[in-house]
Parts: C-alpha cells; sequence; structure tokens
C-alpha cells in the first residue's frame, strides 16, 4: 500500500508543478479536512479543486475510501489506474468495473 501511495503521490506533484487541472476526492468532508500546504497554491491558482461525496468527519475508513472509488468511478467517464496490487481490493474493483461496461485503463 506504501508503493501505491507514494505513485500517487508522485504523479500529483508533477501534475500540480506542470499546473496540470487536478481534482482531488477525499474519503472525508472537506469542510474541516486539512490539506497539505503544497495544495494552497494550486487552489488559489485555480488549477485544483478539492470534493467528497462524504458528510461526516472522522476516521479514515476502508468503508469510507471504498464509498469515494465508487462515487469516483461512477462519474467518470474513464477509469485509470496507475497501478494496482494483482489480487488486492483495487484490481478486484476494476474488474467489478469492467464487468459492469466502464472503461478501465491500467498503466501497470
Amino acid at each position: 500500500m506504501a508503493m501505491d501511495w507514494a505513485l500517487e503521490q508522485s504523479v500529483l506533484t508533477v501534475l500540480l508543478q506542470a499546473r496540470c487541472p487536478v481534482v482531488a476526492v477525499l474519503a472525508r468532508s472537506v469542510a474541516r479536512a486539512r490539506l497539505p500546504m503544497e495544495w494552497v497554491e494550486p487552489l488559489a491558482q485555480g488549477c485544483m479543486a478539492v470534493v467528497s461525496a462524504a458528510t461526516r468527519n472522522g476516521r479514515l475508513s476502508e468503508e469510507l475510501a471504498a464509498q469515494r472509488n465508487e462515487w469516483v468511478a461512477a462519474l467518470g467517464s474513464q477509469i485509470v489506474v496507475a497501478h494496482s496490487s494483482p489480487s488486492g481490493r483495487l484490481a478486484v474493483l476494476c474488474e467489478e468495473w469492467s464487468r459492469a461496461g466502464r472503461s478501465i485503463r491500467r498503466l501497470g
């Protein structure tokens, strides 16, 4: 899991440095979220948005993360996955989404 997080952070850093439009989707409510300092400038410049479907704050749980992933997958026209462990939760979700007719693109 640590590798997945490091990869996500690396990609986000590159996108923010290139001033690409980025949407960060939180599994918690945005209202009281503590956002990283690196996000302040892109947010102020309008290059980044932070959204969430969560209505309550609380401990981040697998359930909240799964709800967030389902919400994002339902909104997207194509799902791009940078990396997933062969038998991990994300691989299982990708298979479910694929069977449901969703467009899945795996980079690794």
